[in-house]
């Protein structure tokens, strides 16, 4: 393309990003559609199966899950499962009782702690008991890892999910998105509440598909290595006493095995990851033509220098060809030969040092 016009067209797609911006701004658009990045790390869920009327909830209990928030932070989420206790289900919901009975210990009593999804025996609870497992899990390589991006309007919650699978597996895979509410103030038997109501951790609230504790199903069968799947969930939020600003989403992959569901890796919005909207901020791009035939031009405003590597997968995100290049602060362009693509649709994969981005483009 010769300069003046490539310095036309990026005039034109400055102008447009800015029409976004404004759109953006005044909440005529929304950002939902973006989801997180998700990162190459694994990220264990603690559960802590209590009540509150519950005296050893609010005794050793509350005392262990201070320690246990503060001391595995990073490394895991920690989730607060309320079941009803001398008849106060203030917090009960389906999503905690179900829970509740799948991660239970064996001869459980509450509280009751557990580690992704499995209960410890209430003989055996102690922060080594918890944090050893915690550890073990964190050191480990990732089979996939969650993200998502939470965002509000009026009373809707949605979450805008991404799975990305770093190995090639094989199984029924499920995606929950957990509404998790902290600080929540209410009374508590026990020392934690002597004097009078208290914030209560991370407390769930429900699952974002109702009557789904595990979540929807994602993947079944063959999974390929790179392989990444989208789901939006959303949650209208009925109960007035909920504060919109004290609440995470939590993303969970499950996998099936028979009637039991195993635990992947967990993450939380905005936990460690990089939004996909600021690596857009930092690298405008856009793609032409498409569909394409004999090679795919991209133009992008990049606001600094950096490295960046340009990948083109297929629909089950095997990596097809891949360039690396380098950016310089400003405009920039760079052409991909598709000549040896047979018709289809693909995914353009930009990677930078803020994250990543896809662009789908379909080969004629």
């Amino acid at each position: 393309m010769h300069p003046k016009y490539l310095y036309s067209y990026y005039l034109k797609i400055k102008k447009m990003r800015k029409v976004y911006l404004l759109l953006l701004s005044l909440g005529l658009l929304t950002n939902s559609a973006f989801a997180q990045t998700p990162e190459k790390k694994s990220v264990a869920l603690i559960d802590k199966i209590t009540g509150v009327e519950c005296y050893y909830c609010g005794e050793w209990g509350w005392e262990l899950a201070d320690e246990l928030i503060t001391s595995t932070e990073g490394k895991a989420l920690y989730m607060g499962v309320y079941v009803e206790f001398a008849g106060d289900a203030t917090f009960e919901n389906e999503t905690s009782t179900a829970l509740a009975h799948a991660f239970a210990s064996p001869n459980w009593g509450i509280p009751d702690f557990g580690v992704n999804g499995v209960g410890i025996s209430s003989q055996t609870i102690s922060s080594a008991t918890i944090s050893g497992p915690v550890n073990t899990f964190a050191a480990s390589i990732p089979a996939a890892s969650p993200a998502n991006k939470m965002t509000f309007n009026g009373n809707t919650v949605t979450a805008s999910a991404k799975v990305q699978f770093w190995s090639a597996v094989n199984g029924e895979y499920y995606l929950a998105a957990y509404l998790v509410e902290d600080g929540v103030i209410h009374s508590q038997a026990g020392p934690a509440g002597a004097n009078g109501p208290v914030a209560h951790h991370e407390v769930l609230r429900g699952s974002m598909s109702p009557a789904k504790p595990f979540g929807e199903q994602i993947a079944t069968g063959a999974i390929n290595a790179n392989q990444t799947f989208d789901k939006t969930f959303t949650f209208n939020i009925t109960d007035n006493t909920w504060k919109k600003e004290k609440m995470s989403v939590y993303t969970v992959i499950w996998k099936k095995s028979g009637t039991k569901y195993e635990f992947v890796n967990a993450s939380k919005n905005g936990d460690a990851t990089t939004p996909i909207e600021e690596v857009s901020n930092n690298l405008n791009i856009n793609i032409f033509p498409n569909p394409a035939t004999k090679s795919l031009n991209l133009i992008f405003d990049a606001k600094k220098a950096g490295n960046a590597t340009f990948s083109i997968c297929d629909i089950t995100g095997r990596e097809l060809n891949s360039v690396a290049t380098t950016l310089k602060q400003g405009v920039n362009q760079s052409t991909l030969n598709t000549s040896s693509l047979v018709p289809g649709t693909y995914i353009l994969n930009i990677r930078t040092e803020g994250g990543s981005i896809q662009k789908k483009f379909i080969k004629e």
